[in-house]
């Protein structure tokens, strides 16, 4: 309780002394004295600082602090004392401290508060004064310098005739009020004032003082400060309670950015009784106002000076036109005609102040129409009536608007100015140059340049009326521009002068597309479109034609004027076809494909004369002759073959036997599949000359020899074909331009080496030889190679067909096969029909495995 208690004690001491103002004193364990010894001292004075602590110990480290910060170097003068120099004090207000330590302890010695200033300097401009209704006299004078340390002032009020005196003091202040009542009514005093403090004393000179001249106007009021629109002019309106006059007025004025800033005195114009014009000022500024009034008549007396009044000055108001010009976008349904209006926007040196946005003013049908558009944007839509000619537009802001700026939309019909050049100045920019616009009645008032691709914003530009030549920016290499030049009258716009320009030509980025016209027996005709604008990236100056086969290469070069077809003639041999575009800076690339197509117009027209007379079936066969495997290939019902069927007789007749289902996979003996002479199932469809010199071909199947295989054990057979021994393939040599867009198909041979095929015409035997290799022969694309193919030579040989074998019947182990029966009926058939199998196939021996 006892130490709760004093702690109580303690912090309501501090409390105390903290609200009272009072002192605590440090206990010091040494002392602390400055030479010169005083702690008022000359600002930028040198002294000495003494540190001696009253425990006497060696080894112990001082050190001495200045507001916190640590000073060196010390000297130390023996175990307990420490010396420091300070050279030029110049705070008025100071800290010092000296501490020292021993190992991780440390102890205050002692500290003290230095003070620095100057001493006063003499005071001038006394003077003294009271209203009429006031009960004290004030008295006010410039002290000079400020001493930074206490000072104090003693004004003595002398009587001349030596009776009366007396003296009234202040403390720092340089006023001080004194009772009206200490003065004679009428009587002279003679008045000085005394300053003193620690550094020094002064005495400023005697002033002579009337009591009858003490009485000055009342302190004036500032009502109001109001600058008036679009204008830097402010006008101060003020009031005095007083009704004497005419007033003599004073105004001062500084910008508000603190009291250091010094006053300014205006001379203003008096538009009537407390209304003043003052002018000067700088735009979007912060000033502070005080007024002063004096007597007209008789000896210059003036009052104090009135309270301050702050106020901003406005923005100054657009003073020059805008820059407008405008696009028409057409007549809308209702009759309206579309226009955008463009203007370029305000530079920060045009106006001072907060842009508010732009007016668009037009007369419609008798009335006034006001369109208004965002601050933040440089054109604007708006519909108006055909009968509109003329809009106004001005910009808006904080300090007005700007001056109307006339732009006529009506159509003048004047001629276009007579451009004299226009060429590139750079990779973003071209120059351009023009006649000066010559016309009776109406002479150009500025021009105006716009330019525009197809896919940037367009760009605009005015040129003053004494100009006839000027750059156009912003451009694009490899970017079209349609740069055009309007002569600006009075009545309007004339009509423009366009031409295309390239600020940088560069190359095509890819090659014309090109397709097929016309096919005749001995020629063709082609034609290749003209590239987009974002491809040609520069004038086309001519087109390359590119005609290469295996053994020949050929290129015809036409101007890019020209027509974009051309015939190709003598066509008697597979060939590509391409074709390239150039510019000023170079070739582009050749087109990116080809198109198969095989020159055969004489093939073409007998196909039309055998169409007419072919009958459905005889179509159908051929269909499926030359068609896709997938497309006519049916699987044989295992249910419905010999071999079945002998089975389920043998299973009825064996009385131990129950017949579950005609659809149970019969046994099967085991067939291997050896092949002659290699591995490869299903050679390649090249051509492949046997030592007789007789061409074999054979067909890929649509699986690979693994998938083919599993078929077949799926649905319950094997066939087991033998055939002939095939040579080693030869391969043909590979031409880089030529790209089969197709697969050849071989059509079955008789013994002389021509086509066979039962029941089809001799007309049509010669043309399936053709068409079979080349099932797309009339296949075209919409990109630019073509590639033309020539009459193929491939044909099969007799030898490697079907060999006629007996059908082997009951439980015998050689030549087991199971076939459909349509398959078996034609292998025994004379004459067989190839319908279902329209891939040529080779046949290899085989062996049985039990």
């Amino acid at each position: 309780m006892d130490r709760c208690r004093k702690t109580w004690e303690v912090l309501f001491f501090c409390f105390l002394c903290w609200r009272t103002g009072c002192c605590m004193k440090v206990m010091c364990n040494g002392v602390l004295w400055v030479e010169p010894a005083d702690t008022v001292v000359s600002m930028g004075s040198e002294l000495t600082v003494l540190c001696r602590s009253y425990n006497k110990q060696c080894g112990r480290r001082f050190s001495i602090s200045l507001n916190q910060q640590p000073q060196t170097p010390l000297q130390v003068l023996n175990c307990s004392t420490v010396r420091l120099r300070l050279a030029n004090v110049s705070t008025p207000k100071s800290e010092l401290i000296c501490r020292v330590s021993n190992g991780s302890l440390e102890q205050t010695v002692c500290g003290m508060v230095l003070l620095s200033g100057f001493p006063p300097e003499k005071p001038t401009g006394i003077r003294c004064f009271a209203t009429k209704d006031s009960e004290n006299v004030s008295c006010t004078w410039n002290k000079g310098r400020q001493t930074h340390i206490l000072t104090s002032y003693s004004v003595t009020f002398q009587h001349k005739n030596g009776a009366q005196s007396f003296h009234v003091q202040s403390q720092n202040e340089s006023a001080l009020c004194v009772p009206r009542s200490m003065f004679d009514g009428n009587g002279e005093y003679n008045v000085s004032v005394r300053a003193e403090n620690d550094l020094g004393e002064s005495a400023s000179d005697v002033v002579p003082l009337s009591v009858a001249d003490l009485v000055i106007p009342s302190t004036p009021k500032i009502i109001a400060v109001e600058f008036e629109n679009s204008s830097l002019s402010a006008m101060l309106r003020w009031n005095i309670s007083e009704s004497l006059g005419p007033w003599k007025t004073k105004v001062r004025v500084r910008e508000a950015r603190g009291d250091k800033d010094p006053w300014v005195e205006k001379q203003g114009t008096e538009e009537s009784q407390g209304l003043l014009l003052l002018k000067g000022f700088k735009p979007l500024t912060q000033y502070e106002f005080q007024i002063q009034v004096c007597f007209a008549e008789g000896k210059s007396k003036c009052s104090e000076w009135s309270p301050s009044a702050w106020h901003m000055s406005p923005g100054t108001a657009p003073h020059r036109q805008l820059d407008v010009w405008r696009i028409f976008r057409g007549i809308q349904k209702d009759g309206t005609n579309r226009v955008t209006v463009l203007w370029k926007a305000l530079t920060p040196e045009d106006y001072k102040g907060v842009m508010l946005g732009h007016e668009i003013v037009y007369q419609e049908g008798g009335q006034e129409r006001v369109h208004t558009c965002d601050a933040d944007v440089t054109e604007c839509n708006l519909r108006v009536s055909p009968g509109v000619k003329t809009l106004f537009v001005s910009a808006v802001t904080s300090a007005g608007k700007s001056p109307p700026a006339a732009l006529h939309i009506a159509q003048t019909r004047l001629a276009a100015p007579c451009v004299r050049d226009l060429a590139p100045a750079g990779e973003d920019r071209v120059f351009l140059t023009w006649d000066m616009h010559r016309h009776p009645t109406e002479s150009a008032l500025f021009y105006i340049v716009q330019w525009q691709s197809h896919s940037l914003k367009m760009q605009w530009k005015k040129v003053a009326a004494d100009h006839n030549s000027t750059h156009a920016e912003g451009l694009k290499p490899g970017v079209r521009f349609n740069v055009s030049l309007y002569a600006v009258t009075s009545v309007g716009a004339s009509e423009p002068a366009s031409k295309q320009i390239y600020s940088k030509e560069e190359t095509p980025l890819s090659g014309p597309k090109v397709s097929v016209l016309t096919i005749e027996a001995t020629r063709i005709q082609v034609q290749w479109e003209e590239l987009d604008l974002d491809q040609q990236r520069g004038f086309i100056t001519n087109y390359t034609i590119y005609m290469r086969n295996r053994r020949t290469r050929q290129q015809v070069t036409l101007a890019g004027s020209m027509s974009r077809r051309m015939w190709l003639v003598d066509v008697d041999a597979a060939f590509d076809l391409h074709v390239s575009a150039s510019t000023s800076a170079g070739e582009g690339p050749l087109d990116g494909s080809n198109i198969g197509l095989s020159f055969v117009i004489a093939g073409l027209l007998v196909i039309l004369a055998n169409l007419i007379c072919w009958n459905r079936r005889r179509i159908k066969r051929t269909c499926k002759t030359i068609g896709p495997q997938w497309l006519f290939e049916k699987f044989p019902r295992v249910e419905n073959s010999t071999a079945t069927k002998l089975l389920q007789e043998k299973e009825r007749g064996d009385s131990d036997s129950f017949w579950q289902s005609v659809y149970n996979d019969p046994p099967i003996t085991p067939v291997e599949i050896i092949p002659v002479e290699r591995t490869n199932w299903y050679p390649s469809p090249r051509a492949e000359e046997n030592t007789d010199g007789v061409m074999v071909a054979a067909m890929p199947s649509p699986v690979e020899p693994e998938t083919d295989l599993l078929l077949a054990e799926r649905h319950g057979y094997k066939p087991q074909i033998t055939g002939g021994t095939l040579e080693e393939e030869v391969p043909e040599e590979e031409d880089p331009w030529l790209t089969p867009l197709h697969t050849e198909i071989g059509p079955i041979s008789d013994e002389a080496g021509a086509p066979y095929s039962p029941q089809v015409c001799g007309l049509l035997r010669g043309w399936l030889s053709d068409l079979a290799q080349d099932r797309s022969s009339t296949g075209l694309s919409t990109m630019g190679g073509i590639h033309f193919k020539g009459t193929p030579q491939t044909l099969f040989s007799g030898e490697s067909w079907l060999e006629e074998r007996p059908a082997v019947q009951g439980d015998s182990s050689e030549g087991q096969t199971l076939l459909p029966d349509e398959l078996v009926r034609c292998l025994n058939s004379p004459m067989m029909e190839y319908g279902p199998f329209p891939q040529g196939i080779v046949l290899h021996s085989t062996q049985n495995h039990h």
